[in-house]
Protein backbone atom coordinates (compact mmCIF):
# COMPACT_ATOMS: atom_id res chain seq x y z
CA UNK A 1 0.00 0.00 0.00
CA UNK A 2 1.36 3.42 -0.93
CA UNK A 3 0.95 5.78 2.04
CA UNK A 4 0.06 9.41 1.38
CA UNK A 5 1.76 11.05 4.38
CA UNK A 6 2.69 14.66 5.12
CA UNK A 7 6.38 15.48 5.73
CA UNK A 8 7.42 14.38 9.22
CA UNK A 9 9.06 17.70 10.12
CA UNK A 10 5.81 19.51 9.29
CA UNK A 11 3.84 17.10 11.47
CA UNK A 12 6.26 17.51 14.38
CA UNK A 13 6.09 21.28 14.14
CA UNK A 14 2.30 21.28 13.94
CA UNK A 15 1.91 18.88 16.89
CA UNK A 16 4.28 20.94 19.03
CA UNK A 17 2.40 24.18 18.25
CA UNK A 18 -0.94 22.51 18.96
CA UNK A 19 0.30 21.14 22.28
CA UNK A 20 2.18 24.19 23.54
CA UNK A 21 -0.10 26.81 21.97
CA UNK A 22 2.86 28.89 20.85
CA UNK A 23 5.26 29.14 17.91
CA UNK A 24 8.00 30.27 20.28
CA UNK A 25 7.48 27.39 22.71
CA UNK A 26 7.33 24.85 19.88
CA UNK A 27 10.52 26.27 18.38
CA UNK A 28 12.33 26.05 21.73
CA UNK A 29 11.21 22.45 22.21
CA UNK A 30 12.34 21.35 18.74
CA UNK A 31 15.54 23.40 18.77
CA UNK A 32 14.72 25.56 15.73
CA UNK A 33 13.63 29.16 15.10
CA UNK A 34 10.00 30.34 15.15
CA UNK A 35 10.43 31.15 11.45
CA UNK A 36 11.32 27.53 10.74
CA UNK A 37 8.20 26.40 12.60
CA UNK A 38 6.08 28.83 10.59
CA UNK A 39 7.49 27.46 7.33
CA UNK A 40 6.69 23.89 8.35
CA UNK A 41 3.11 24.92 9.16
CA UNK A 42 2.72 26.39 5.67
CA UNK A 43 4.12 23.17 4.18
CA UNK A 44 1.53 21.13 6.06
CA UNK A 45 -1.31 23.44 5.03
CA UNK A 46 -0.21 23.14 1.39
CA UNK A 47 -0.13 19.36 1.74
CA UNK A 48 -3.64 19.02 3.23
CA UNK A 49 -4.96 21.89 1.07
CA UNK A 50 -6.68 23.52 4.02
CA UNK A 51 -6.01 26.28 6.51
CA UNK A 52 -5.27 24.79 9.92
CA UNK A 53 -5.13 28.07 11.82
CA UNK A 54 -7.26 31.15 12.21
CA UNK A 55 -4.77 34.02 11.95
CA UNK A 56 -5.41 37.26 13.83
CA UNK A 57 -2.33 39.37 13.33
CA UNK A 58 0.52 37.36 14.88
CA UNK A 59 -1.86 35.19 16.88
CA UNK A 60 -2.65 31.66 15.69
CA UNK A 61 -5.71 29.72 16.80
CA UNK A 62 -6.34 26.14 15.70
CA UNK A 63 -9.59 25.40 13.91
CA UNK A 64 -11.78 22.70 15.46
CA UNK A 65 -10.70 20.13 12.87
CA UNK A 66 -7.03 21.06 13.32
CA UNK A 67 -7.33 20.72 17.11
CA UNK A 68 -8.60 17.17 16.73
CA UNK A 69 -5.77 16.45 14.27
CA UNK A 70 -3.14 17.85 16.68
CA UNK A 71 -4.51 15.80 19.59
CA UNK A 72 -4.43 12.67 17.43
CA UNK A 73 -0.79 13.35 16.52
CA UNK A 74 0.15 13.81 20.19
CA UNK A 75 -1.39 10.43 21.04
CA UNK A 76 0.24 8.80 18.01
CA UNK A 77 3.71 10.19 18.73
CA UNK A 78 3.43 9.07 22.36
CA UNK A 79 2.55 5.56 21.22
CA UNK A 80 5.42 5.50 18.69
CA UNK A 81 7.78 6.63 21.45
CA UNK A 82 6.57 3.87 23.77
CA UNK A 83 6.70 1.14 21.13
CA UNK A 84 10.20 2.22 20.10
CA UNK A 85 11.32 1.85 23.71
CA UNK A 86 9.92 -1.68 23.75
CA UNK A 87 11.81 -2.58 20.57
CA UNK A 88 15.16 -1.47 21.96
CA UNK A 89 17.44 -4.39 22.91
CA UNK A 90 17.94 -2.90 26.38
CA UNK A 91 14.25 -2.28 27.01
CA UNK A 92 14.14 -4.68 29.96
CA UNK A 93 17.16 -3.16 31.71
CA UNK A 94 16.97 0.53 30.82
CA UNK A 95 15.85 3.19 33.25
CA UNK A 96 12.34 4.46 33.79
CA UNK A 97 11.31 8.05 33.15
CA UNK A 98 8.93 8.94 35.99
CA UNK A 99 6.94 12.18 36.07
CA UNK A 100 5.07 13.45 39.10
CA UNK A 101 3.38 16.52 40.49
CA UNK A 102 6.06 18.72 42.14
CA UNK A 103 4.85 18.40 45.74
CA UNK A 104 4.38 14.65 45.43
CA UNK A 105 7.84 14.24 43.88
CA UNK A 106 9.57 16.25 46.61
CA UNK A 107 7.58 15.33 49.70
CA UNK A 108 6.56 11.71 49.03
CA UNK A 109 8.50 10.01 46.25
CA UNK A 110 12.08 11.32 46.39
CA UNK A 111 12.61 10.48 50.10
CA UNK A 112 11.57 6.87 49.40
CA UNK A 113 13.59 6.18 46.26
CA UNK A 114 16.55 4.84 48.22
CA UNK A 115 14.37 1.93 49.32
CA UNK A 116 13.48 1.16 45.70
CA UNK A 117 17.14 1.28 44.71
CA UNK A 118 18.03 -1.17 47.46
CA UNK A 119 15.34 -3.57 46.25
CA UNK A 120 16.01 -3.11 42.50
CA UNK A 121 19.60 -1.87 42.02
CA UNK A 122 19.57 -2.56 38.25
CA UNK A 123 16.63 -0.22 37.53
CA UNK A 124 17.51 3.45 37.15
CA UNK A 125 14.78 5.98 37.93
CA UNK A 126 14.85 9.34 36.16
CA UNK A 127 12.48 11.59 38.10
CA UNK A 128 11.10 14.87 36.79
CA UNK A 129 8.13 17.00 37.68
CA UNK A 130 5.10 17.48 35.47
CA UNK A 131 5.21 20.88 33.83
CA UNK A 132 1.51 21.56 34.33
CA UNK A 133 0.34 19.06 36.90
CA UNK A 134 -2.12 17.43 36.80
CA UNK A 135 -2.17 17.84 32.99
CA UNK A 136 -0.28 15.11 31.16
CA UNK A 137 -1.03 15.99 27.51
CA UNK A 138 2.20 15.98 25.54
CA UNK A 139 4.32 14.81 28.48
CA UNK A 140 6.80 12.01 27.82
CA UNK A 141 7.10 9.41 30.58
CA UNK A 142 7.04 5.70 31.31
CA UNK A 143 4.96 6.24 34.44
CA UNK A 144 3.36 9.29 36.02
CA UNK A 145 1.70 10.11 39.33
CA UNK A 146 -0.87 12.88 39.28
CA UNK A 147 -4.22 13.82 40.75
CA UNK A 148 -7.46 12.57 39.24
CA UNK A 149 -10.02 11.66 38.30
CA UNK A 150 -8.99 11.98 34.63
CA UNK A 151 -9.95 10.70 32.07
CA UNK A 152 -6.58 9.93 30.47
CA UNK A 153 -7.11 8.44 27.00
CA UNK A 154 -4.42 5.95 26.02
CA UNK A 155 -3.29 5.39 29.61
CA UNK A 156 -4.14 2.87 32.26
CA UNK A 157 -4.72 4.33 35.71
CA UNK A 158 -4.68 2.91 39.21
CA UNK A 159 -5.60 4.65 42.45
CA UNK A 160 -2.50 5.18 44.59
CA UNK A 161 -4.06 6.89 47.61
CA UNK A 162 -6.60 9.43 48.77
CA UNK A 163 -5.16 12.73 49.95
CA UNK A 164 -7.12 14.50 52.69
CA UNK A 165 -5.81 17.85 53.92
CA UNK A 166 -5.04 18.73 57.54
CA UNK A 167 -3.54 21.70 59.41
CA UNK A 168 0.09 21.09 60.46
CA UNK A 169 2.70 22.99 62.44
CA UNK A 170 6.12 22.41 63.96
CA UNK A 171 6.97 21.68 67.60
CA UNK A 172 8.92 24.97 67.59
CA UNK A 173 5.73 26.86 66.71
CA UNK A 174 3.88 25.18 69.58
CA UNK A 175 6.66 26.13 71.98
CA UNK A 176 6.26 29.78 70.95
CA UNK A 177 2.45 29.56 71.08
CA UNK A 178 1.57 27.45 74.12
CA UNK A 179 -2.13 28.43 73.98
CA UNK A 180 -2.43 26.54 70.67
CA UNK A 181 -1.12 23.41 72.37
CA UNK A 182 -3.15 23.83 75.54
CA UNK A 183 -6.48 25.15 74.25
CA UNK A 184 -6.34 24.70 70.45
CA UNK A 185 -6.45 28.48 70.06
CA UNK A 186 -6.11 29.69 66.46
CA UNK A 187 -5.75 33.25 65.16
CA UNK A 188 -5.80 34.54 61.60
CA UNK A 189 -2.20 35.73 61.77
CA UNK A 190 -1.00 32.16 62.31
CA UNK A 191 -2.23 30.97 58.93
CA UNK A 192 0.23 30.07 56.19
CA UNK A 193 -1.27 30.21 52.68
CA UNK A 194 -0.14 28.81 49.32
CA UNK A 195 -0.71 31.32 46.52
CA UNK A 196 -2.61 28.97 44.19
CA UNK A 197 -4.58 27.40 47.05
CA UNK A 198 -5.85 30.49 48.82
CA UNK A 199 -9.17 28.89 49.73
CA UNK A 200 -7.68 26.03 51.81
CA UNK A 201 -8.11 27.85 55.10
CA UNK A 202 -11.60 29.12 54.28
CA UNK A 203 -12.67 25.54 53.46
CA UNK A 204 -11.15 24.29 56.70
CA UNK A 205 -12.77 27.06 58.78
CA UNK A 206 -16.17 26.25 57.27
CA UNK A 207 -15.81 22.59 58.24
CA UNK A 208 -14.55 23.54 61.71
CA UNK A 209 -17.34 26.06 62.25
CA UNK A 210 -14.80 28.84 62.77
CA UNK A 211 -16.70 31.93 61.61
CA UNK A 212 -14.53 34.19 63.79
CA UNK A 213 -11.41 34.01 61.62
CA UNK A 214 -10.36 36.29 58.76
CA UNK A 215 -8.86 33.85 56.25
CA UNK A 216 -7.51 36.67 54.07
CA UNK A 217 -4.82 37.31 56.69
CA UNK A 218 -1.61 35.45 57.32
CA UNK A 219 1.56 34.76 55.32
CA UNK A 220 1.34 33.87 51.62
CA UNK A 221 3.95 31.79 49.78
CA UNK A 222 4.32 31.21 46.05
CA UNK A 223 4.14 27.41 46.24
CA UNK A 224 3.53 24.62 48.69
CA UNK A 225 7.22 23.74 49.04
CA UNK A 226 8.02 27.25 50.30
CA UNK A 227 5.02 27.12 52.64
CA UNK A 228 6.15 23.72 53.90
CA UNK A 229 9.63 25.03 54.69
CA UNK A 230 8.18 28.04 56.51
CA UNK A 231 6.01 25.67 58.55
CA UNK A 232 9.02 23.55 59.49
CA UNK A 233 10.77 26.73 60.64
CA UNK A 234 7.92 27.45 63.07
CA UNK A 235 6.43 30.44 61.24
CA UNK A 236 2.80 29.29 61.41
CA UNK A 237 0.26 26.62 60.50
CA UNK A 238 -0.40 25.42 56.95
CA UNK A 239 -3.00 23.15 55.38
CA UNK A 240 -1.14 20.17 53.89
CA UNK A 241 -1.98 16.94 52.08
CA UNK A 242 -1.65 14.40 54.85
CA UNK A 243 0.04 11.60 52.83
CA UNK A 244 2.76 14.05 51.78
CA UNK A 245 3.70 14.86 55.39
CA UNK A 246 3.19 11.45 56.99
CA UNK A 247 6.92 10.93 57.46
CA UNK A 248 7.12 14.34 59.15
CA UNK A 249 4.58 13.16 61.71
CA UNK A 250 6.47 9.95 62.43
CA UNK A 251 9.80 11.79 62.74
CA UNK A 252 8.37 14.50 64.99
CA UNK A 253 9.08 17.35 62.57
CA UNK A 254 5.39 18.24 62.35
CA UNK A 255 2.35 17.92 64.59
CA UNK A 256 -1.39 17.90 64.01
CA UNK A 257 -2.84 20.70 66.20
CA UNK A 258 -6.50 20.25 65.14
CA UNK A 259 -8.50 17.19 64.14
CA UNK A 260 -10.72 18.69 61.40
CA UNK A 261 -9.90 17.21 57.98
CA UNK A 262 -10.73 18.37 54.44
CA UNK A 263 -11.71 15.04 52.89
CA UNK A 264 -12.96 15.99 49.42
CA UNK A 265 -9.53 16.41 47.78
CA UNK A 266 -8.62 14.78 44.43
CA UNK A 267 -7.08 11.32 44.70
CA UNK A 268 -3.59 10.44 43.45
CA UNK A 269 -3.34 8.02 40.52
CA UNK A 270 -0.55 6.07 38.85
CA UNK A 271 -0.66 6.36 35.04
CA UNK A 272 1.21 4.42 32.38
CA UNK A 273 0.74 3.77 28.64
CA UNK A 274 -1.56 0.89 27.83
CA UNK A 275 1.23 -1.00 26.05
CA UNK A 276 3.76 -0.55 28.85
CA UNK A 277 2.74 -3.54 30.97
CA UNK A 278 5.17 -5.59 28.89
CA UNK A 279 8.07 -3.83 30.61
CA UNK A 280 8.94 -5.67 33.80
CA UNK A 281 10.84 -2.67 35.34
CA UNK A 282 7.68 -0.58 35.06
CA UNK A 283 5.60 -3.32 36.68
CA UNK A 284 8.11 -3.63 39.51
CA UNK A 285 8.17 0.12 40.12
CA UNK A 286 4.37 0.35 39.99
CA UNK A 287 4.03 -2.50 42.51
CA UNK A 288 6.61 -0.83 44.74
CA UNK A 289 4.64 2.44 44.70
CA UNK A 290 1.51 0.63 45.84
CA UNK A 291 3.44 -1.18 48.57
CA UNK A 292 4.75 2.16 49.86
CA UNK A 293 1.23 3.62 49.82
CA UNK A 294 -0.02 0.61 51.77
CA UNK A 295 2.77 1.07 54.31
CA UNK A 296 1.64 4.68 54.80
CA UNK A 297 -2.00 3.64 55.15
CA UNK A 298 -1.06 1.20 57.90
CA UNK A 299 0.96 3.86 59.70
CA UNK A 300 -2.07 6.16 59.66
CA UNK A 301 -3.95 3.67 61.84
CA UNK A 302 -1.68 5.14 64.52
CA UNK A 303 -2.75 8.81 64.79
CA UNK A 304 -0.27 11.63 64.33
CA UNK A 305 0.60 13.72 67.37
CA UNK A 306 -2.70 15.40 68.20
CA UNK A 307 -2.68 18.06 70.87
CA UNK A 308 -5.33 17.85 73.57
Amino acid sequence: MAWHLPPMNALRAFEAVGRTGSLTAAAAELGVTPGAISRQLHILEDFVRAELFVRDGRRLTLSAAARAYADMLSDLFARIDQESRLLAPTAETSGLLVSAAPSFAMRWLAPRLSRFREAYPSIEIHLRTLANAPAIAGERFDLAVTTGPGPWPGFKSQLLFKSPMVPVCSPAFLTKNPRVAAYQVLSSGMMIHVNDRRNDWSRWCKLAGRTDLDTSRGMVFENSNLAYQATLEGMGIMIAHRPLVETDFSSGRLSLPFDVTIADEPDYFVLYPEQAERRSPLTQFRNWLHAEATRDALSRTQPATLLD
